[in-house]
């Protein structure tokens, strides 16, 4: 018995001495009431699916310990649930704060770090090729153990996407002023599919000092998107088309060490926008020296009159033109008439546009009319073709006659109203004369057949 007794004494002394200290650094806990969060420079904190805190490597976290009871703090992190004994930066972390900061090596931001009334705040961060995985974080003060936390440490994972769509800007030619797509609301947009900030850039091929893009070294952050707009500023440009090259390009941000950057994967795609110098609703042909802006398409009623313009920037030219199933009134160059019905030679102009303008009257219902241009750089003998298709409407049933026309006929249809008019007079006084004259001679036979009667009495 005596034999029994000892071994259940040594089993619960055994016990007691096991539970003590768990009590103990229990109750050191609830009497501190430590609490940690962490999180990427500027992000709240994240959560892995199981509830862990995340660390994500290579990049600056804030990690913040909130005090109570205690004025200096001890942390390790180690990869799995034992502190390894073969310590490096694969496998295990150390910070303090013990009236000053300090730690691992190259893993802490001293000039980041501060000790605030209720917390301790550590810029701190892991090597870029840590493994991913749960980690240990161990806290303690005054090197007395407090508690530990299982931390998620992810891996290094930057990631971009981009999207360009097609853009096109217009300016009017000779004008200073700014556009930009956000009038046709077309972005750029970047998709950041990693779990590291990323910051966006541009660089233009040409027109470096004209061209611009909204956002640019704004941090876009994991899981969210940003979009850009394109702006141009024209300064009295000539007409024709500029077409602009760019590169874009995202890299990841707070990263710890420079030399990181040589084992992150560049990120970038190349992007083309236009410029449209020209007038609204024109298509814009530049060849030879010579830049032609010509309507492709006027509608026009029947009977309709309308002067369609055409524009010619550049070298001196030779313009050559045709017209069918319309009716062509007449011909000006820059607001001069021209007597020509089918050639007119174009002055050199590299400062303003040439304009010539058609009149025409659409004098055919239910045609498609054309005006065929072609035009000749007399520089380089080079000549080109452009049509301008009038589709006319049906007949005009209330207006037969061009209006011009019914202004002509006015006098005769005056001079035929008054003939009529006279004529009609004529016509009353002859008939009124005539009834006059009438009863004229029927008075007078009348008379004399009384005097007859008295005679023969």
């Amino acid at each position: 018995m005596n034999f029994r007794k000892c071994i259940v004494v040594g089993v619960i002394l055994i016990l007691v001495s096991m539970i003590i200290p768990l009590m103990n650094q229990k109750n050191a806990a609830g009497e501190n009431n430590i609490d940690v969060s962490i999180n990427l420079v500027g992000l709240p904190p994240r959560v892995h699916s199981a509830g862990y805190p995340i660390i994500v490597a290579g990049v600056w976290h804030d990690l913040l310990v909130y005090k109570h009871n205690f004025d200096n703090v001890q942390i390790k992190l180690y990869k799995g649930s034992n502190e390894p004994i073969d310590k490096n930066e694969t496998n295990f972390y150390f910070w303090e704060y013990n009236q000053t900061f300090q730690g691992s090596e190259n893993y802490i931001d001293i000039s980041k770090c501060v000790n605030s009334a209720d917390m301790f705040k550590f810029r701190v961060g892991l090597h870029i090729s840590v493994e991913q995985g749960l980690w240990t974080m161990a806290l303690f003060s005054n090197d007395e153990f407090i508690e530990t936390k299982t931390i998620f440490v992810e891996a290094f994972r930057p990631g971009v996407s981009f999207y360009s769509p097609d853009i096109r800007l217009r300016v009017e030619p000779f004008t200073v002023t700014i556009v930009s797509s956000e009038t046709q609301n077309l972005k750029v947009s970047m998709s950041n599919d990693g779990n590291v900030p990323m910051n966006f850039s541009v660089t233009f091929e040409s027109f470096s000092n004209s061209a611009s893009m909204t956002g640019v070294g704004e941090i876009t952050n994991p899981n969210n998107m940003s979009g850009h707009y394109v702006k141009f500023y024209a300064n009295n440009l000539k007409p024709g088309i500029i077409k602009i090259n760019s590169t874009i390009s995202a890299s990841p941000q707070h990263i710890i060490n420079a030399s990181f950057i040589n084992l992150i994967p560049s990120f970038g795609t190349t992007f083309r926008f236009e410029v449209y110098v020209g007038r609204a609703g024109y298509e814009i042909e530049p060849f030879g020296n010579i830049v032609v802006q010509y309507p492709k398409e006027v509608p026009m009623n029947h009977t309709e009159t309308r002067d369609i313009a055409v524009y010619i920037t550049g070298l001196e030219s030779q313009l050559e033109f045709t017209v069918s199933n319309i009716k062509l009134k007449g011909v000006k160059l820059n607001d001069v008439v021209k007597e020509t019905k089918s050639s007119i030679s174009i002055p050199a102009s590299e400062n303003k546009e040439n304009v010539v303008k058609f009149t025409v009257n659409a004098n055919r219902p239910e045609v498609q009319a054309q005006i065929k241009l072609n035009v000749k750089d007399i520089t380089t003998s080079v000549s080109k073709m452009f049509i301008i298709n009038i589709p006319v409407g049906p007949k005009n049933t209330t207006a037969n006659i061009e209006p011009t026309q019914q202004n002509d006929s006015t006098p005769a249809i005056l001079f035929l109203a008054v003939s009529m008019i006279a004529l009609v007079g004529i016509m009353g006084f002859v008939v009124i004369r005539k009834k006059s004259m009438d009863k004229k001679k029927r008075r007078k036979k009348k008379k004399g057949l009384g005097e007859d009667k008295v005679r023969v009495r």
